[in-house]
């Protein structure tokens, strides 16, 4: 009989915290596949010892071990995980199974960690679940069988991996007499074909079966002796001897084919295995796997949140105070573009610069939106009548005369003119009216029952304009809105205040009155006006009349007739057809573009300059000083996002390497039947990428749910991160899952395989023994 395994003067001791303790001393046996050996002695005599180095779990000092004629005493880890995998099948008292997985998934998980394919492990499986009479249970839980069908189970499985060596560590240690001698009749069945040793404090329940008979003591062989049967149990053997060893030997052969098939396929596959082992974890934990998951999910989120709410903050721009001296209109969602040629802006240029992304609308009049206004008596200005004395002559008699002169109070410099806007998304913005044609009329935000009055419109430059200077016009509403806030004025007003707004020098404003009753008297007036100014009049042409820039009641027609009066400096009015000779005939160079929020002004602001369009904000422009509260309620904020940021990193690696740890025992079950440490740890990986995934996806939901539910703390970190830097933050969150795979792997290791890691034997402290 070919001799399998011999043990020449081997040693096993344990190292303790106070000394070393025998384990095995000097033991030299000899075993061969065929043989069913039981292994006796009392607690803490040596037995699972024996058991132990015999199967690879445990390594030895002193003396040799061969397998197959070859010794093992150079084997490093890696060659003991493909001696476990190959050659040793193991079946311990606490009967080593998958209680989450099913009876099937038990058996087909030994033959696919041991190489067989998918189709191949399902045949085997079915024949050998047939053999213990549990394939009517074969889609049950294990957690739900008896003890008899578990340890049936557990023989199932060991008997379907092609070992040469099969270890029942007491298997018969939580069972009755009844389901004893069940498990006992398998193992004997087993030994057809296997080197089967049982390890048992109750050698008479097994006497029957066993062909050998091993006695330990103190770590020493004291019995060694083959055992005699007079044929009462031959029971399992009832075929003719030739034929029995026939088809041994062709099983043999097939086992031998299949297993060197298996371990080539394994080599090639350990990304397939560990996806398998992966898998197999999830189905037989559910609970746990979809706590892994929400775990991956919070911290998934309260890294958007913290790390999020940490990238707004290190914007110092709004812990700033806006100066308007360069801009008076700081909007933070106002963007002011100009060609990079500084030339007129075009159709094409409109169309682009809307059609971007995030862009809300566009003043194609971009000067405008600095220039302000009031209309609202009794909400943004005031109108109060002074009683002013006035000297007059009368036949050479100075009388002093009192009137009631009515002056404007406003209240309000924070509304600004725009024209009707260019929208991102199109379409008209009026629900009821129409379009403003001429510089007297506009369009309001309000209902239909507005359409026909008249209102007091008061334009004023804060910036360039001193004191209380303004353009006033009477002005008629004809188009009604929801869109925006406040009042649409025509693009010929626009045009017109665009114009004389730009220019620091002498500027016109249409004439709005009838010009024939003037005469030439007028031009020469603003001729001798312009010569005291130092000023240059235009060529007056037939039509184009011009004169001064005044307010005179005697000029005041029927209501509507756009009566209008200034007391701003240096203007002069014109006819329209003049002003078109004289001004600009386009819309200027400037447009302002507004964003639909603050936290997307960075991605226009890029977009815009990639297009090469000069481009800036007037709000970061003109954000300079701190303000000392924002500044400490910025820094604050930095500080506890940045802390909360890594509490929460820390806390994900402690709790993945806590709830890992709770499957240390299911990969010591997979190791005993083939897993080797690289595919286990491997399949961690794997786990932890599908939990990661899951997790992002789970907190893109939420983020969803927290938008839709207009939580603004959410919704501003939505609107200010970008898609890119989403990315980083996805990114730093499974970043932040290397070292929790890194320390699980690792404590994986050592835990589990043994001779992959260092590890202390024994700590006699903790209470364990030698056995």
């Amino acid at each position: 009989m070919e001799q399998t395994l011999q043990l020449q003067n081997l040693s096993k001791f344990y190292t303790a915290t106070h000394g070393v303790v025998v384990g095995l001393k000097n033991v030299n046996l000899t075993m061969s596949v065929g043989e069913f050996v039981a292994v006796t002695g009392e607690s803490g005599s040596g037995k699972s010892t024996l058991a132990n180095v015999v199967s690879g779990i445990l390594p030895y000092e002193n003396g040799e071990m061969f397998f197959d004629g070859r010794p093992t005493s150079h084997y490093d880890g890696a060659d003991w995980e493909r001696y476990r995998r190959d050659n040793i099948a193991y079946v311990s008292q606490n009967y080593g199974i998958l209680t989450g997985s099913t009876v099937f998934c038990n058996v087909e998980s030994a033959l696919i960690l041991s190489g067989f394919s998918k189709e191949g492990a399902k045949i085997e499986a079915e024949k050998i679940l047939k053999e213990v009479e549990l394939f009517d249970m074969r889609n049950r839980r294990a957690a739900k069988l008896s003890s008899g069908q578990k340890q049936r189970l557990s023989i199932a499985r060991a008997l379907a991996k092609p070992a040469k060596i099969l270890i029942a560590d007491e298997p018969t240690g939580n069972l009755d007499s009844k389901n004893s001698e069940q498990i006992i009749k398998l193992l004997s069945l087993a030994a057809k074909e296997k080197l089967v040793i049982l390890i048992t404090h109750d050698f008479a329940e097994a006497e029957s079966r066993v062909s050998r008979h091993i006695a330990l003591r103190d770590g020493n062989v004291v019995l060694d002796e083959e055992v005699e049967h007079d044929g009462a149990n031959d029971d399992l053997n009832t075929e003719p001897t030739e034929v029995r060893k026939d088809e041994e030997s062709q099983k043999s052969d097939k086992k031998s084919d299949d297993s060197v098939a298996a371990r080539n396929a394994r080599k090639k596959n350990v990304a397939g295995l560990s996806a398998y082992v992966a898998r197999l974890t999830l189905k037989s934990k559910p609970i746990w796997s979809i706590v892994m998951v929400l775990l991956s999910a919070l911290t998934a989120f309260a890294v958007f949140a913290f790390l999020g709410t940490f990238i707004i903050s290190t914007d110092d721009t709004t812990a700033r105070v806006y100066d308007d001296s360069a801009f008076r209109n700081g909007d933070k969602t106002r963007i002011v573009v100009m060609r990079d040629d500084a030339s007129d802006m075009t159709e094409d240029d409109y169309k682009t610069i809307s059609s971007l992304k995030y862009v809300e609308n566009l003043e194609r009049y971009g000067y405008i939106c600095d220039v302000s206004y009031n209309y609202n008596v009794g909400d943004d200005m005031l109108l109060k009548l002074s009683l002013v004395g006035t000297y007059e002559m009368d036949d050479g008699v100075k009388s002093l005369i009192w009137s009631n002169v009515e002056k404007v109070e406003f209240l309000r410099d924070d509304l600004y003119l725009k024209t009707l806007p260019i929208r991102a998304k199109g379409g008209s913005i009026i629900t009821a009216g129409r379009e403003p044609q001429n510089m007297r009329e506009v369009v309001v935000v309000g209902d239909a029952s507005m359409i026909g009055e008249y209102l007091p419109l008061y334009i004023r430059d804060t910036k360039k304009w001193t004191g209380k200077s303004y353009i006033f016009l009477k002005v008629q509403v004809v188009g009604v809105t929801d869109y925006g806030d406040g009042l649409y004025v025509s693009d010929q007003l626009a045009r017109m205040i665009n114009h004389a707004c730009v220019k620091d020098s002498l500027n016109y404003i249409y004439g709005i009155s009838t010009l024939s009753d003037i005469g030439d008297q007028v031009v020469c007036d603003a001729q001798n006006f312009a010569m005291k100014k130092d000023w240059e009049l235009p060529n007056i042409n037939t039509g184009g009349y011009c004169y001064l820039k005044t307010y005179d009641p005697s000029r005041e027609g029927a209501e509507g007739t756009g009566i209008h009066d200034s007391t701003a400096p240096r203007y002069i009015e014109v006819s329209e057809e003049m002003f078109d000779t004289l001004t600009l005939k386009g819309r200027g160079n400037q447009v302002s573009v507004f964003v639909k929020d603050y936290s997307y002004v960075d991605r226009v602001l890029s977009k815009l300059h990639s297009l090469g369009y000069k481009a800036v904000s007037p709000y970061k422009l003109g954000a300079l000083e701190f303000d000392e509260e924002l500044y400490i309620a910025r820094i604050q904020s930095l500080v506890i996002c940045g802390v909360a940021f890594l509490v929460t990193v820390f806390l994900q690696i402690l709790l993945v390497r806590v709830l890992f740890g709770l499957q240390k025992n299911d990969y010591r079950l997979m190791a005993n039947i083939g897993l080797t440490c690289k595919t286990a740890k491997c399949s961690v990986a794997w786990l932890i990428a599908l939990f990661v995934l899951l997790g992002q996806l789970i907190c893109i939901g939420i983020v969803g749910i927290c938008v839709g539910a207009n939580a603004s703390i959410i919704v501003n970190i939505v609107k200010f991160i970008s898609p890119a830097i989403g990315v980083v933050l996805s990114a730093v969150h499974i970043l932040a899952m290397i070292p929790a795979l890194l320390w699980t792997t690792r404590k994986l290791g050592k835990d589990v395989f043994e001779f992959s890691e260092k590890k202390v034997d024994l700590d006699l402290e903790e209470g364990e023994n030698n056995d």
